[in-house]
C-alpha cells in the first residue's frame, strides 16, 4: 500500500551547530567595532594627526609669532571686531560658515578689504564624521565659491566644524589639495557658561607658544570673546609677538 503524505507538515533539514571558526571570527568582528568605537573619538579629535592629507595646528618655530583666528559667522560684530583689529594692526584668518556669508553678504568684502584671510568654515557648522563624499563636497564648494565671490584671491584653507575628521573629510581635503587647520590655543571653555573675560586672557597666555595657531569665537552675542582676543592681542604685542594670518604661518613652515 503506498503511503500518502500527511497534510501541512513539512520535511525540514536539520541545521548543523555553528563551527568554533564562526564564533571566532564574530568575536574578532566585535573586537574590531569596539576598538574602532574606542579609536574614532581621540583620532577624529586629534590636532596633530590626520589620516591623510595636510593638516597644521601650530609652527614648530622659536620666533614670537602666532595666528590669531576666528571661527563662525559673519555678522553685524563686523563693527566692533574690525576697528579692534585695525587699532593694533593685527591681521587674522577668519574662517566663516557658508549660510551667514549669505544671510550677511556685505560683510565678507570689507575683511577682505582690511587684508584679512578668508578660510572655510563650511557652509552649515553640520558635524562631519558620517557625511558622504558629496555632502562634503556641497558643504565646501558652495562656501568656497561665495570667497570666491566676495573677491578673495588667495588660498582658502579648511576648518573643520569642531575640529572634527576621521576617514571620508580627510580623504576629501587630501584629494583636492586642501590645507586643514586646527589649533593649538583654545582660550573659550564652552563646558563653563559663566567663564569670564579674564579667565579667557589667562586661558590663553597660559597655552600660547611661539608658533601658536589661535582659535577664538569671536561673532554675535559674544562680546566677551571681543573683550578678550583685544587683551590677548594687547598683551602678546606688549611681550614681542606679531600675528600672521594662517597662510603667513605657513610659508613660514616651508620656507
Amino acid at each position: 500500500m503506498r503511503r500518502t503524505a500527511v497534510p501541512g507538515r513539512i520535511r525540514t533539514a536539520r541545521r548543523p551547530p555553528l563551527s568554533r571558526g564562526f564564533w571566532a571570527a564574530a568575536a574578532a568582528a566585535a573586537l574590531v567595532v569596539v576598538l574602532a568605537a574606542v579609536t574614532a573619538t581621540p583620532v577624529s579629535r586629534s590636532r596633530d594627526f590626520s589620516l591623510m592629507g595636510e593638516t597644521i595646528s601650530h609652527l614648530d618655530t622659536q620666533d614670537k609669532v602666532v595666528a590669531l583666528t576666528f571661527d563662525d559667522g559673519p555678522d553685524d560684530a563686523w563693527r566692533q571686531i574690525l576697528p579692534m583689529l585695525a587699532d593694533r594692526g593685527v591681521r587674522v584668518t577668519f574662517f566663516l560658515n557658508g549660510m551667514y556669508m549669505r544671510s550677511h553678504p556685505e560683510v565678507t568684502p570689507r575683511l577682505i578689504t582690511a587684508g584679512h584671510q578668508i578660510g572655510n568654515h563650511t557652509w552649515s557648522h553640520r558635524h562631519m564624521l558620517a557625511m558622504t563624499q558629496g555632502q562634503i563636497a556641497q558643504e565646501i564648494v558652495s562656501t568656497d565659491e561665495l570667497i570666491r565671490r566676495a573677491g578673495y584671491r588667495g588660498r582658502i584653507a579648511f576648518r573643520p566644524p569642531y575640529g572634527q575628521k576621521l576617514v571620508a573629510l580627510p580623504f576629501y581635503l587630501a584629494t583636492h589639495n586642501r590645507l586643514s587647520v586646527l589649533w593649538n590655543s583654545e582660550p573659550e571653555d564652552f563646558h563653563h557658561k559663566g567663564q569670564t573675560v579674564d579667565q579667557m586672557v589667562d586661558a590663553a597666555l597660559h597655552q600660547i607658544r611661539p608658533g601658536s595657531i589661535i582659535v577664538m569665537h569671536p561673532w554675535f552675542d559674544r562680546w566677551k570673546t571681543r573683550a578678550a582676543a583685544a587683551r590677548v592681542i594687547d598683551e602678546l604685542q606688549a611681550r614681542g609677538y606679531r600675528f600672521a594670518t594662517v597662510n603667513e604661518l605657513t610659508q613660514l613652515r616651508d620656507g
